[in-house]
């Protein structure tokens, strides 16, 4: 009886470890010499899936995926694109497919995406809010 005791006990602080993990804050970023300040979640959207190609000011926009290693990408996905990992997989094989589109491109880590999108005027990505530094401009929070 105490074996079960505890196994619950692990099941519940596993259960807990795991929501904190998924609810991480994540953040929109664009070079700091980015002239927008803000976009919409709209803007977002459009953008992520292929239907936007500019930002609103005219410049051409170039968008950067995080891999699916950590919670990040999962959850701009989920929130912003209202989509899940494999729906996002079967919308951009049918956009490939029918010639309409390819996917943002694809960055390893935080590191990497703060390190693109910092160096690269036209680039919007996003990153773990502990990622964060002063070499880009936040624009948007995921909520």
């Amino acid at each position: 009886m105490n074996n079960f005791k505890m196994m619950i006990k692990i099941a519940a602080f596993s259960g807990i470890l795991m929501v904190k993990a998924t609810n991480a804050e994540v953040l929109v970023i664009v070079n700091k010499t980015n002239p927008l300040n803000t976009i919409t979640e709209k803007e977002l959207y459009d953008i992520y899936l292929g239907r936007k190609t500019k930002f609103s000011d005219g410049k051409s926009v170039t968008p950067y995926n995080l891999e699916y290693t950590g919670n990040s990408r999962e959850e701009f996905e989920e929130k912003i694109l209202d989509k899940s990992r494999k729906s996002m997989s079967k919308y951009w094989s049918k956009r490939i497919f029918t010639g309409k589109g390819k996917p943002p491109r694809v960055v390893a880590s935080d590191a990497e995406m703060m390190n693109i999108v910092s160096t690269r005027s036209n680039a919007i990505g996003y990153v773990d809010a502990n990622a964060v530094n002063s070499s880009v401009k936040v624009i948007f929070r995921v909520k």
